[in-house]
């Protein structure tokens, strides 16, 4: 066991000094020992005795098996068999030695298997031979055998000697490897029965006792309390954790035991400290110097956990102050469960328990919480310790919250001195509500109350304690609320404070409080002046005066005027208001007190005028409230007086409407004329002479009065004019216009006076006409059309005309009246004043709207009238679709100017349409433009066929009599010409039209067109006389072909076309569809429809018809619509389609075989060669086909028939002498054509030609790259090709190339491994590892090898290993390096010059690198110096903390010191007073056997020896007290010094470590200037100082 190391090592010594002696005692292990029994002549013995049994074996077997005894060397069985005899019959050990020897050396069979297989046999045997010595207890002989016995012989002895309990065999086994975990249940049982010898001898065994055996073997020697075993049991490994073993040694109330499990190498967890500390608590006798020995023990052992702030608890409930001490020392938690401890013994009262909890550490959150409980805990402990109490809790960290609860205690108890202390520590006195303030104040305590004041109150807390001062003395109150309000006291409770004060009853107190209120500036105007408004209620002039040294406003000083106003006294009223306006009373409610004024009886004049002038109340106020009751009261010289004080209109305006209601008629007048003169004007006004007209009892002169003052006449449009009209008093109306009337109220008055009945309608009419004379036409003539009709009679109406009426307005307005009321007369009489001809459209309007004669005979006379407007061709329209024509209407519109034409010649349509022969005849007599006839003839025309009847060919007829002609005959020939075959009377019509003159060539020929898609020569013979456009021709001759008509049709119609001189030819022009649209030849046309027939082409071309004619026609995709010739377009056609004799039928004729299309520039040999056969190509040539012509790509017939591989091509073309090097010979080599390249090669075309159709690459270039050689069959055409193309001189190695021939075979996308073997093998490999077979890319050189494994084929990476496997076995070697710079590191196969630059580059590079590293390990060198001296600075800050730490526990050990130190007294005072009792129980004796003279001396004596121990217990209390306080104060003292010194040293470490940090930097600025310190100079260590406790 380490318990050197234990922290509590010396206190446990002097708990249980012995335990912890024999725990330090060593356990030295068993080691064997070598003991030699040999004796001289014990080897002859041995010998003799090997002899002897091998004579016995002889003789004992049967003579026919029997020979002679063997002279070989004694066998294993032979010396075992001896070997058995001697242990068996207890022999020599000398003896017995030697043979064990022999045994181990015999000469056994040289077969391995078999050796090793008695060898175990024979250890096997030796092994039972020991058991048996085992049981024998012959330790000798023991001694020998373990020598040679196998493992299992030694453990199955050993367990025999074990449960014998033979000790000197059982040390002789464990000596010589005897395993004592195979006695597990004896070694069990040794330690249930506390055999200690025994267990110590097996634990001293080399080989160890498991650890679980040792576990379960704890329990049982806790329990037998043999402290030997339970201490050789945990040295050995045993668990110190093991469940139940602590708490055991804890119930068996063994101090030794426990502290074995304590410094134990595996001590127990913290759970079972726990658990033993509890047991120790609740089963050891309370307070005995047993259970706290135990528990500090385990408290040594770190017990930390919940029990033992739950123990301490405990303990401060059963006033166990030294248990308390104790565990407070060994930092059990004060403040478990919220410090439940210290809350208990602050209830108790104990204040020694309390310094000892208050000993321990705690922080501020838990000192806060102890604090805030301490009002409800601490009521019956007095105000110093409670002082005291809080202190020390406060200097623990309480703060905040805390404080204030325990300065509003203190406030309620009283207690100055506390509540001072706290309001020190800033305790809140606005804490609930300022409930401590409250306090105070309730209290009527001045000097808290002042003190509370210092604590700084907010403004909240100041105003809550107003309401408490009613209940305060009048005198101390003042003095509060001066205080209150000069800390700054604000808010609503405040200003109900002043409130009550102003409405106070007692006068002396209140003007002081008063005052103050005022003096320190709190708001006179509180609750909406309620101040000044009771103020005034009381009439207390001097409060008032005091409340208007505040700052009132005009609102608060106005709520004074009315309760002011209610006083019976009317000097102190005038008085009270006279302050109040003075100051600045001003709104509503001094605009109250004007009516409250008004209403008094009699009126105050003089108040009313103070009212107005200094108090500016509003005359206006509640809507001129004030002048409307003046009115009302018709009280002229108060009307006047508040009229002079600027009254509004809507207050003149209310009272104006009183006054016109007044009965007075001479009253009304004097009011009404006040009132105007103040100004009444507008709506009101105006209103008024409606009123005065209106009431019977207004003044005669009141409406020229309000005439006067600008009444307008024209109010709501003239209400009283119209009255007047209403009344028919013409007076009246006379007087109401010479006002100047509007134009609008004389045209409402003129409908008014229309709707009367009245004898005088004319005279008003003229009064009203006069006023308007000059001035309203519109309305004079909208007037006249209102009389018109209301069938006014003539004489109004010649009246009105008289006035300047207007027939015309609105269009004639009243003359459509007049027709429409049937008023004859009238409209006779309106005619003859000049009528508009607008006016009269108008009137036709109305008089065609009538039916019948009256229609006529209003129409005619309108038309008389001079009308000749556009409603009359309307008009002429509507009689044409009449059902029944009236032909004298008709003849009347015709004879006054209607239009045929009018409405896009409407009625000669309908007349037309609707087959009318003798209404359109009447119509086209009336025609004048000859263009219209064509319009109608189109429109019936195109409005279906029901016009090729007879009764229709008869409207035709007409109409082409009467000129039609043009386009629209043309087209209704197209149209008959359509209907040919399906209506009967199309082919008279056919006629009528050609006999008309109509032209055939319409519509591009579409009636020929028409003729020809019908398939009917006869008709086309009619037309083609009509036909005069050779155009139209060529497109019915197009027809033909575009028609699916029979071949002997087309011919004969073919025929027909060529007898026309000049037709056919013009077939050879092009044409085009209306869209631009170019159509197609006739030519193309016929081989598209019979492609293998010649007559329809030999019958066109026979016509003169262009064989080369070209149409656009799609050759490739990227190139679009070219033109193209009938030959060329027949070859582009699919195989078979197009007859070969048609291709030689166009070659006859004269085709051009070398035709080129305009865009990719094709020709009919080019196609052929790729599309036709060697003949046609052949043919091609015959007739004069160009070989040597390109498409637009350079391409030859050669090159093109080269790719086919077509051999008999090539020779055609060959034969008619093509240009060479054309690129042919590639595309035969990349098609691997062998024969083509062969004749191509023979014709004499180069295979090294770099053509740059190919990008420059040669014949066999192209090969390597883009040859299809994928396929195992393609490898000998693959060979052939490259041989013919090597023997026609293929160069296999060339510098002209961007790449060599090996790399674009390493390229080839599907058949790179093929090409390459077969290029190779071409004769290649023999110079494959030619500089003309490297490649450069990007600076780079790579042989083909490299090429490869660099990845920058473009060949697939799969065939990669392939590849390569070819090229090395061709020999090709690995080059890559770098032409300029550093190489890169897999460089190989570099030329010389390239490795001399990179060994010189890299020798460059390494002296860089060395002096970069040089560089590098000085600044190493310096980081590792810096990081030194912070290390040491650490070390030396650790060593401070570990000393301060040794001097707290030194300190803390004085403080247990001192604790014995009290224990001891106490024990010497419980001495002494035995000593007195067991004194005074004598005295007692002595008494009883003295006689009574002795008695009283006795009882003298007893007397004094009881004031001398009472004497002498004082004395000892106080020393003990003294003495505690000293070691506290000491505590205290040093604490703080210690505290001081740590800050000193950590403020020192601190700027030394600023200064060393800054110095450092200032070392690293500059790399290139640091020097490295010399070796042996010394290093100044940074940071290690004094290390002494000062």
């Amino acid at each position: 066991m380490a318990t050197s190391n234990h922290p509590f090592q010396a206190r446990l010594e002097q708990l249980a000094p012995d335990a912890v002696i024999r725990l330090n005692e060593a356990c030295p292990r068993l080691v064997r020992e070598y003991v030699s029994f040999a004796r001289e002549g014990d080897e002859g013995i041995a010998e003799s005795l090997l002899k002897q049994k091998r004579q016995e074996t002889f003789a004992s077997k049967s003579h026919i098996f029997r020979r002679q005894p063997s002279k070989r060397a004694f066998s294993n069985h032979e010396i075992h068999a001896v070997i058995e005899q001697l242990v068996r019959t207890d022999g020599s050990l000398g003896v017995l030695d030697y043979l064990l020897t022999k045994s181990n050396d015999a000469k056994l069979e040289k077969h391995l298997f078999k050796q090793q297989q008695q060898q175990h046999v024979t250890k096997s045997d030796i092994g039972s031979l020991l058991i048996w010595a085992a049981r024998m207890q012959h330790p000798s002989m023991v001694y020998l055998l373990s020598l040679h016995s196998d493992e299992t012989g030694l453990n199955e002895a050993l367990d025999v000697v074990v449960s014998g309990r033979h000790m000197e065999c059982t040390k002789t086994l464990l000596q010589n490897g005897g395993d004592p975990n195979f006695c597990q249940q004896a070694f069990l049982a040794a330690v249930a029965r506390g055999d200690t010898p025994l267990v110590e001898l097996l634990l001293s065994a080399e080989k160890r006792i498991a650890a679980s055996c040792l576990d379960q073997a704890l329990p049982s020697a806790v329990a037998a309390g043999r402290f030997g075993l339970v201490s050789a049991l945990l040295k050995s490994g045993a668990d110190g954790n093991v469940p139940g073993a602590l708490e055991s040694a804890v119930r068996a109330r063994s101090r030794d035991i426990v502290v074995a499990f304590i410094l134990a190498d595996h001590p127990p967890s913290k759970t079972s400290l726990d658990r033993a500390v509890e047991v120790a608590f609740d089963e050891i006798e309370s307070g005995s110097d047993l259970q706290r020995t135990l528990i500090e023990i385990i408290l040594c052992g770190g017990a930390n956990g919940e029990a033992v702030p739950k123990i301490l608890f405990k303990a401060v409930e059963r006033n166990d102050e030294k248990l308390v001490s104790l565990l407070v020392t060994y930092g059990a938690s004060v403040t478990y469960n919220s410090a439940e401890a210290i809350i208990h013994a602050i209830k108790m009262g104990n204040t020694n328990l309390l310094a000892s909890l208050f000993s321990a550490r705690i922080d501020g959150q838990y000192a806060s919480h102890i604090l805030t409980m301490l009002p409800k805990i601490a009521s019956s402990i007095p105000p110093s310790k409670q002082l005291a109490i809080i202190s020390t809790l406060v200097e623990r960290g309480a703060c905040g919250y805390a404080l204030h609860p325990c300065l509003v205690d203190a406030v309620q108890r009283n207690y100055y001195t506390i509540a001072e202390y706290l309001v020190q520590k800033h305790a809140s006195v606005d804490y609930d509500n300022a409930e401590a303030l409250r306090c105070a104040v309730s209290s009527v305590s001045l000097p808290l109350f002042e003190l509370l004041l210092k604590g700084c109150p907010s403004k909240e807390s100041l105003e809550l304690c107003f309401p408490l001062l009613e209940a305060v003395p009048s005198k101390p109150r003042l003095i509060m609320a001066g205080r209150l309000l000069a800390a700054g006291a604000k808010g609503i409770e405040v200003e109900n404070a002043l409130i009550k004060a102003v409405m106070s009853d007692f006068t002396m107190e209140k003007m002081p409080l008063i005052y103050e209120f005022v003096r320190h500036g709190i708001d006179v105007n509180v609750h909406g002046g309620k101040c000044f408004r009771e103020s005034a209620a009381a009439g207390d002039i001097d409060a008032l005066k005091l409340l208007l040294k505040g700052v009132p406003s005009p609102a608060s000083l106005a709520q004074g005027i009315i309760p002011a106003l209610n006083l019976p006294n009317s000097d102190l009223r005038f008085a009270i208001l006279d302050l109040l306006v003075s100051a600045g009373a001003r709104g509503p409610p001094v605009d109250e007190g004007l009516l409250y004024v008004i209403n008094d009886k009699p009126v105050d004049i003089p108040l009313l005028q103070l009212l107005l002038d200094k108090g500016i109340a509003d005359v206006n106020a509640n809507n001129g409230k004030s002048i409307e009751l003046a009115t009302k009261q018709g009280n002229s010289d108060l009307l006047q007086l508040l009229l002079s004080h600027n009254p509004s209109h809507t207050s003149l305006n209310t009272a104006f409407r009183i006054a016109l209601n007044l009965q007075d008629c001479s009253l009304q007048y004097d009011i009404c004329h006040g009132l105007l003169a103040a100004g009444i004007k507008g709506e009101t006004l105006d209103s008024g002479l409606i009123t005065a007209q209106r009431q019977p009892w207004s003044h005669p002169s009141l409406m020229e009065l309000l005439l006067k003052f600008g009444a307008n006449v024209n109010f709501k449009n003239g209400a009283v004019v119209r009255k007047a009209i209403k009344n028919s008093d013409d007076k009246q109306l006379k007087i109401l216009v010479s006002n100047a009337p509007s134009t609008d109220t004389l045209g409402v008055a003129l409908d008014a006076l229309l709707k009367t009945n009245t004898s005088t309608k004319n005279q008003m009419a003229a009064i009203l006409l006069d006023a308007g004379r000059g001035r309203m036409p519109k309305i004079i003539s909208k007037f006249l059309a209102e009389a018109v009709r209301l069938k006014s009679d003539t004489s109004l109406v010649k009246l009105i005309l008289g006035f300047g009426a207007s027939i015309n307005d609105e269009h004639g307005q009243a003359l459509a009246l007049s027709i429409e009321t049937c008023s004859f007369d009238i409209m006779t009489i309106l005619l003859e004043h000049g009528v508009a001809n607008e006016s009269l459209e108008t009137g036709f309007t109305s008089a065609w709207a009538l039916q019948g004669a009256e229609r006529y005979q209003y129409t005619s006379r309108i038309l008389q009238a001079g009308y000749d407007g556009p409603h009359i061709h309307r008009a002429l329209v509507e009689t044409v679709k009449e059902p029944v024509v009236d032909t004298e209407t008709l003849k009347l519109l015709l004879n006054h100017g209607a239009s045929v034409h009018c409405s896009n010649n409407l009625p000669l349509l309908h007349a037309a349409m609707s087959m009318d022969a003798a209404t359109l005849k009447l119509l086209l007599e009336a025609v004048s433009d000859r263009g219209a006839i064509n319009d109608i003839f189109s429109q019936m025309t195109s409005a279906g066929n029901t016009w090729l009847s007879p009764t229709g060919l008869l409207v035709i007829k007409q109409l082409l009599e009467n000129g039609a002609s043009g386009e629209v005959i043309d087209s209704a020939l197209a149209v008959s010409v359509e209907s040919f075959g399906i209506i009967a009377d199309a082919t008279d019509a056919v006629d009528l039209f050609i006999r008309f003159g109509a032209n055939a060539d319409y519509d591009n020929g579409r009636a020929l067109n028409i003729a020809v898609a019908k398939n009917s020569p006869v008709l086309v013979r009619r037309l083609l006389g009509s036909v005069e456009s050779t155009v139209n021709l060529s497109t019915a001759f197009s027809t033909i072909l575009s028609s699916n008509l029979p071949e002997d049709t087309t011919l004969e119609l073919i025929e027909i076309f060529t007898q026309i001189p000049g037709g056919i030819p013009d077939l050879n022009s092009y044409m085009y569809d209306e869209d631009g649209t170019q159509q197609e030849p006739v030519t193309f046309a016929a081989l598209r429809k019979w492609p293998r027939g010649t007559k329809i082409l030999e019958a066109l071309l026979k016509a003169d018809i262009l064989v080369d004619q070209t149409i656009p026609y799609v050759i490739e995709s990227k190139e679009g619509y070219e033109q193209v010739s009938l030959l060329l377009w027949a070859l582009l056609q699919p195989q078979q389609k197009i007859s070969p004799y048609v291709i030689d039928c166009l070659l006859r004729n004269g085709a051009n075989p070398n035709f080129q299309s305009t865009g990719s520039h094709q020709t009919p040999l080019l196609v052929a060669t790729m599309e036709r056969t060697p003949d046609m190509v052949q043919t091609l040539i015959q007739h004069g086909a160009d070989v040597s012509i390109c498409d637009i790509y350079g391409r030859t017939p050669l090159l093109y028939a080269s790719k086919r591989g077509q051999v008999a091509t090539l020779r055609h073309l060959l034969n008619a002498n093509p240009g060479v090097d054309d690129g042919s010979i590639h595309e035969a080599a990349r098609e691997l054509h062998a024969d083509a390249v062969k004749l191509l090669l023979d014709y004499g075309h180069d295979p090294n030609f770099p053509s740059m159709a190919h990008d420059g690459r040669s014949a066999l270039g192209e090969l390597c790259l883009n040859a299809a050689a994928d396929s195992a069959t393609s490898f000998g055409k693959l060979r052939q090709t490259i041989d013919i193309l090597v023997a026609g001189k293929a160069e296999l190695i060339s510098d002209r190339g961007r790449k060599p021939l090996l790399m674009h075979a390493l390229d080839n996308p599907t058949g790179r491994t093929n090409v390459t073997k077969a290029l190779l093998a071409g004769g290649l490999w023999r110079r494959v590892n030619d500089e003309k077979n490297l490649y450069s890319q990007d600076g780079f050189v790579f042989s083909p090898t490299m090429y490869l494994a660099k990845g920058l084929q473009n060949s697939s990476k799969e065939y990669v290993p392939d590849l390569l496997h070819i090229l090395k076995a061709n020999g090709c070697k690995d080059v890559f390096y770098k032409q300029e710079g550093p190489q890169p590191p897999d460089m190989v196969g570099a030329p010389q010059d390239i490795l001399e630059e990179e060994r010189r580059r890299k020798a460059r590079e390494r002296r860089l690198e060395e002096q970069e590293e040089e560089h590098q390990l000085a600044l190493k060198r310096e980081m590792e110096v810096a990081e030194q001296q912070n290390l040491v600075m650490k070390k030396t800050h650790t060593l401070r903390i570990q000393q301060d730490r040794e001097v707290a526990e030194n300190r803390d050990a004085a403080t247990a010191n001192s604790a014995a130190l009290q224990l001891r007294l106490e024990a010497t005072a419980a001495a002494q007073r035995q000593v007195v009792a067991d004194q005074q129980r004598h005295a007692d004796l002595q008494q009883q056997r003295a006689l009574n003279q002795i008695r009283l001396e006795a009882t003298k004596e007893e007397g004094r020896l009881q004031i001398e121990f009472q004497k002498t217990s004082a004395a000892i209390q106080q020393n003990v007290f003294d003495g505690r306080v000293q070691a506290e104060s000491r505590r205290l003292k040093e604490l703080e010094t210690a505290n001081e010194r740590q800050y000193k040293r950590d403020t020192e470490l601190l700027s030394r470590q600023e200064r060393a940090m800054a110095s450092r930097k200032a070392m690293m600025a500059d790399a290139r200037g640091f020097a490295l310190p010399a070796i042996n100079e010394p290093q100044r260590r940074i940071g290690q100082g004094d290390l002494s406790p000062d």
